[in-house]
């Protein structure tokens, strides 16, 4: 692939995946303790990564976030993705929720659906679900109001809001001690079909309340014993590791744009140099390192060197991932000349980088997730990434 027919892919692709992301402002927040203060406004999408995230002004595009507690009590007028150990939304959001974590608790009005995974869901009685609320979690308590239909996985699930449409779950009840997982109370209001899977029959207050059928299903049981909500519970792990890897990855990138601005930009100047012999040098140390490193911890005197090595290896693949994700951002965004340490002495500016890394990497964050080809993507970005350190490393040593 020439260099101009990369230049005109990739734009057409960016424009498809995230043309409302690269449009709008942004912000950047990381520390032990983010605060967005309730006269604070956020023009544009907030990014954060905090032990402790609280948001109580408004931002005015989408909250991605990840940490160990997450309290949002202001106006949000796009989507929250966030994973965290401890997820509170107690303020508007316009857009979607899509949140993983241990505790989960949504009492505010949402405009579109609610996508919830953790060990427990809690939709509270000030809730307003604009369309359909998907949830995978071990105890499920929903007490607010969902316009459209309720459907996911649940240990446990009380319904006492709400829902405009269907009920369709999932329950992991006992059946040993005849307990039911599921419990319709009184103040509860379904519009549709209540459906549900569980070894166990449901407790429903008042069938009146249930506008549709009731349709209880068994548990399917085969030799493998399948059980469907451990699917859902490795996806909600998935979700939770593909945010923080994505944060993590970010936050890295902001080291690199803020410190080594000067430096990354001759590296990408390499990569365009020599791909082939970088994407050669990458592909060695990306296969051949791992069984160095085996015949290192079988002779025992070496598992220490092997230990180091390995740390070295691992994170030279992440920076590798990360200059390719660079180079894409500043082709997508017009930036990249070739040799502009040499020819120009201002260079591009911190913020044109800075937004440039954030581009390339949620891209190319994006791309890697995709089924096969993807992992052929990544397997190509970490073998020029390695390659492309391997040259330089060598370059800077021969002097």
């Amino acid at each position: 692939m020439t260099k101009t027919s990369v230049k005109l892919f990739l734009p057409v692709l960016a424009l498809a995946l995230l043309l409302p992301f690269s449009a709008k402002a942004f912000a950047v927040k990381t520390g032990n303790a983010v605060n967005i203060g309730q006269a604070d406004i956020v023009e544009g999408n907030l990014y954060a990564a905090a032990s402790t995230l609280s948001i109580d002004g408004r931002v005015k595009g989408d909250v991605i976030c990840a940490g160990q507690s997450v309290i949002i009590t202001g106006q949000v007028d796009g989507d929250v993705l966030c994973a965290a150990q401890s997820i509170s939304i107690l303020g508007d959001v316009s857009g979607s929720v899509r949140v993983a974590g241990s505790d989960v608790n949504l009492n505010s009005k949402v405009g579109r659906n609610v996508m919830a995974f953790g060990a427990s869901a809690m939709l509270g009685s000030k809730a307003d679900v604009g369309m359909d609320m998907l949830v995978a979690a071990g105890f499920t308590d929903i007490n607010g109001k969902i316009a459209g239909s309720l459907h996911g996985s649940a240990g446990v699930a009380t319904i006492n809001g709400q829902i405009g449409k269907d009920v369709a779950l999932n329950i992991d009840s006992d059946d040993k001690n005849k307990m039911s997982g599921l419990t319709v109370m009184e103040g509860a209001k379904i519009g549709g079909n209540l459906e549900y899977t569980s070894a166990s029959q449901a407790t429903i207050a008042n069938n009146d309340s249930i506008g549709g059928k009731v349709v209880r299903q068994l548990p399917r049981v085969d030799d493998q014993n399948f059980n469907e909500s451990i699917l859902v519970a490795l996806a909600g792990v998935w979700l939770w590791y593909k945010i923080i890897a994505l944060f993590g990855t970010l936050l890295i990138g902001l080291v690199l744009v803020l410190c080594f601005k000067r430096k990354l930009l001759g590296f990408l100047d390499q990569m365009v140099d020599s791909p082939g012999v970088a994407i050669g040098w990458g592909a060695l140390f990306l296969f051949v390192t791992p069984f160095a490193l085996l015949f290192l911890m079988i002779t025992v005197i070496g598992i220490p060197l092997a230990f180091l090595l390995g740390l070295l290896w691992l994170a030279a693949m992440i920076l590798g991932k990360l200059l390719v994700s660079i180079f894409v951002g500043l082709l997508i965004m017009g930036r990249y000349r070739h040799k502009r340490p040499k020819n120009d002495n201002k260079g591009e500016s911190t913020s044109t980088m800075l937004l440039s890394m954030l581009i390339g990497v949620v891209i190319a964050c994006a791309l890697f997730t995709i089924p096969i080809f993807g992992w052929f993507l990544a397997l190509i970005a970490k073998m020029w990434g390695l390659g492309i350190i391997w040259l330089s490393l060598r370059k800077c040593c021969l002097k």
